[in-house]
């Protein structure tokens, strides 16, 4: 047993005895030559614009370590490869750091413990949004019975909580091999939930996401009217707009025009340049990123800054640990409270002038 997984029962230790519902994806969509085409293009635009240098930070990194693969069949003109790539992406190198990863498909495939260790944290991030939407009451250990098991299995309390939001938290049927619990839920989409139902708190009409992952937060702001521009590194958007073109549509992308859809998806340095935003959100990203890139951030953000991330300091290089979040806004939040799906995670709002 790993050691989120001794923390998480030593929270939640009904999650022992729980009935877990596990499986893999299996993906529903077809080879379309139009959105892979469309990721490649908006890709090569993408990079094109980038400055020169990545920053030397922890995505640097990932990057050099773990996206070449990806980064090669982008620049191929072989779209079919570069499909079955982005299809199988959670069994791929390519997902490190974000989705799984070919390191993590493999443990679970060979490894029943880990397997099981894996999900365990799925069904933990699963229970911690259904308390925070009211869809499961919070176990008090100064009380009798607080171990008993709330629901029996993984799937109802989905339903309970989906019955809160007011929307499912199914994973699309885009991916090959992607891990999940009750009716296609991974650990990524209770985060992403939390997120935007705590950042709708504040009723934007519109989102600027920094470092948006694979994209799951735009599920549910596309569910609730919120118009959302995700900013990310170009290989990172490629990803992100293959997904969402299959499971929104309805997705613009680098250079597709100057309409304003619900989604768009555009390049980190073209932040703060060309859409208006009510709220920035940033989730489990900033403390990775360079100092310099953060405070440049920072400098183009006005209004709301809703945060969700770790404040570990761990070390990136041999000279250089991790941001905490609070200490480079420089100014204590507005609110700020433990977030309920992610272990050592704090949500935190700020005003920025």
């Amino acid at each position: 047993m790993n050691r989120q997984v001794e923390v998480a029962l030593c929270n939640r230790p009904w999650l022992a005895s729980m009935a877990l519902c596990t499986g893999f994806t299996q993906s529903k969509t077809e080879f379309s030559l139009e959105i892979v085409g469309r990721v490649r293009a908006a890709y090569h635009r993408a990079l094109a614009d980038n400055p020169p240098e990545l920053p030397n930070d922890l995505w640097r990194g990932i990057a050099a370590s773990y996206h070449g693969d990806l980064a090669a069949l982008l620049l191929s003109d072989d779209l079919e490869a570069l499909d079955g790539y982005l299809r199988d992406l959670p069994k791929q190198s390519a997902a490190q750091g974000f989705f799984q990863g070919r390191a993590f498909y493999d443990q679970c495939v060979s490894d029943p413990e880990a397997l099981s260790d894996h999900a365990r944290l799925s069904a933990d991030a699963l229970a911690g949004l259904a308390e925070l939407v009211g869809a499961l009451n919070v176990r008090n250990p100064q009380q009798g019975e607080w171990t008993a098991l709330p629901f029996p299995d993984t799937t109802e309390m989905q339903r309970a909580a989906e019955a809160k939001i007011g929307h499912s938290l199914s994973i699309p049927d885009v991916f090959n091999g992607c891990l999940f619990v009750g009716d296609r839920v991974h650990s990524r989409v209770c985060n992403a939930a939390s997120a935007v139902f705590g950042a709708a708190r504040l009723k934007p009409a519109s989102i600027a996401e920094i470092g948006a992952g694979l994209g799951f937060t735009a599920l549910y702001t596309r569910q609730r009217g919120i118009q959302h521009t995700l900013y990310d590194l170009p290989l990172m958007c490629a990803v992100q707009g293959y997904f969402l073109l299959h499971a929104l549509g309805d997705v613009r992308l680098y250079g597709e025009g100057d309409d304003s859809p619900t989604t768009r998806i555009l390049p980190w340095h073209r932040y703060g340049e060309e859409v208006p935003t009510d709220l920035t959100l940033n989730v489990d990203s900033f403390p990775e990123i360079n100092r310099a890139v953060v405070e440049t951030y920072l400098r183009k953000t006005k209004g709301w800054l809703y945060s969700v991330n770790q404040e570990a300091q761990a070390w990136i290089t041999g000279e250089t640990r991790q941001l905490v979040v609070r200490e480079i806004v420089g100014k204590d939040p507005l609110w700020r409270t433990p977030n309920w799906t992610r272990r050592g995670y704090v949500d935190e709002v700020f005003w920025i002038d």
